[in-house]
């Protein structure tokens, strides 16, 4: 059998061997700019794949892009529109990728794009934002806001809608073909309440609140304790002046003039005493022993008293019996009437623990009857030592009255006029009324007994 004079072998990839996984794809660039193409190719053994890069321009025959083509990825700055392929090989065969079109424009000018708008709202007045690019075209849009006027152009009026703190402005800005885009951010302060004005009054007194108010205006502002009369204001400092019967806490809710709540801060609290007690008297009924007793026309949970200032105790009713007292001592004593634990303004009175035995003395003309304890000197004597008993609890100097001798001295006016004067200082130092306010017995006057027991009875 005769052999043939040669043998032909073809080039021949199977995918098995050697294939194009991603082709190039086809793009548009810019003129002068650089055009990105990308091969994926799986190769078998021996696994090792190399790349070719070529070009067709204008109908020119394929060529080598350049010699350092030689990647999966080409990078290259095109001008004019062109056709590239790319060869892969894996040392055995070879194959060609699809051809990718490289569109190349016209050079772009990007437009004017800036956004010049207000950087926060300061009003409820409609703002404007703008561009600077004459015979563009301008795609807006706002998020928070709502476009009132000139959408689709350079210019336009906005306002802010709902309560967020940011308006976002946006424009696409489009001339020759050419766009630009920009953002600006107008901010919107959350309006603030503060109110203040906690005091301690007595009841039937007032006191103001203040609320001091920031953001836009004007405002509406409601009060917790007149819920259904809110107010209206664009002044941004509010005094109110209030007289609750009854320990109150006060509130307000602010919106402005958006309709956004404030931020409110403060919830003071005007605390209302009761009325004080009346007709305080204290009263020695031993040397050791003093009874305190008072009228009060309210309605208190219980009274508090005081002994010079410190706690002594408590009384559900209008009486109350301090014992273990000492001798010859004065005592201030102050009565609080007590409602929820707020505690009313004292009414007060001084007692003086001495020995009043025979006292009070009874008559009241310058003749007492057969049965009344008759003047004498022991009884001015004591009054003397309790009077200034009164005065060093007052802090104030004992006086030196004159020294009453007994079945010697003659009780006279100017003996009663010392007590009176000396005792009512005492009494003004504590903060208690004056008995006497400066009255006095005209010289020659005979003392009667209620003259001495009165003087008894502010002790």
């Amino acid at each position: 059998m005769a052999r043939p004079s040669s043998i032909r072998v073809s080039n021949f990839c199977d995918s098995s061997n050697l294939s194009i996984t991603q082709q190039p794809a086809s793009r548009t660039v810019s003129s002068g700019s650089a055009a990105a193409l990308d091969v994926w190719v799986a190769a078998g053994p021996p696994g090792i794949v190399t790349y070719q890069w070529f070009i067709v321009q204008n109908g020119v025959p394929s060529k080598v892009v350049h010699a350092s083509a030689t990647s999966a990825t080409l990078m290259v700055p095109v001008s004019v529109n062109s056709t590239f392929f790319v060869r892969a090989g894996n040392g055995t065969c070879t194959i060609d990728s699809e051809r990718a079109v490289v569109t190349v424009t016209a050079g772009c000018s990007p437009p004017a794009a800036t956004i010049s708008a207000p950087g926060s709202v300061t009003s409820t007045a409609a703002m404007t934002a703008s561009v600077s690019e004459p015979g563009a075209t301008c795609a807006w849009s706002i998020t928070n806001g709502q476009i009132q006027s000139g959408a689709g152009t350079a210019s336009i009026t906005f306002v802010p809608t709902g309560c967020g703190t940011t308006i976002q402005l946006s424009v696409t800005v489009t001339k020759n073909g050419c766009s630009a885009t920009d953002d600006h951010v107008v901010t919107r302060t959350t309006a603030t309440a503060a109110l203040t004005g906690a005091a301690t009054i007595n009841q039937g007194e007032q006191t103001p609140l203040s609320l001091t108010l920031t953001g836009i205006g004007p405002w509406t502002i409601t009060w917790s304790d007149t819920p259904s009369s809110p107010q209206t204001t664009s002044n941004s400092s509010v005094t109110r002046t209030v007289a609750p019967n009854a320990t109150t806490m006060y509130s307000v809710t602010v919106t402005d003039a958006f309709g956004c709540a404030a931020n409110v801060n403060g919830t003071p609290v005007v605390t209302v005493k009761p009325p004080a007690p009346g007709n305080v008297n204290a009263s020695a009924t031993s040397t050791t022993q003093v009874v305190v007793t008072w009228t009060y026309s309210g309605s208190a949970d219980r009274f508090r008293i005081y002994r010079d200032s410190t706690y002594a105790g408590e009384s559900t009713g209008l009486s109350f019996t301090d014992n273990g007292r000492t001798p010859s001592t004065a005592y201030l004593y102050a009565v609080r009437a007590v409602v929820a634990n707020t505690e009313s303004a004292p009414s007060a009175d001084v007692a003086a623990t001495f020995n009043f035995a025979d006292f009070p003395l009874l008559g009241s003309s310058s003749v007492p009857p057969a049965s009344a304890t008759a003047i004498r000197a022991a009884h001015v004597t004591v009054l003397q030592n309790a009077v200034n008993a009164v005065r060093i609890r007052a802090s104030l100097p004992a006086i030196a009255f004159p020294t009453i001798v007994a079945q010697v001295t003659t009780v006279q006016a100017p003996h009663v006029q010392a007590l009176r004067s000396a005792l009512d200082d005492a009494r003004a130092a504590l903060n208690l009324t004056r008995l006497f306010n400066g009255t006095t017995i005209a010289p020659g006057m005979p003392i009667r007994a209620i003259d001495l027991n009165a003087i008894r009875g502010g002790m």
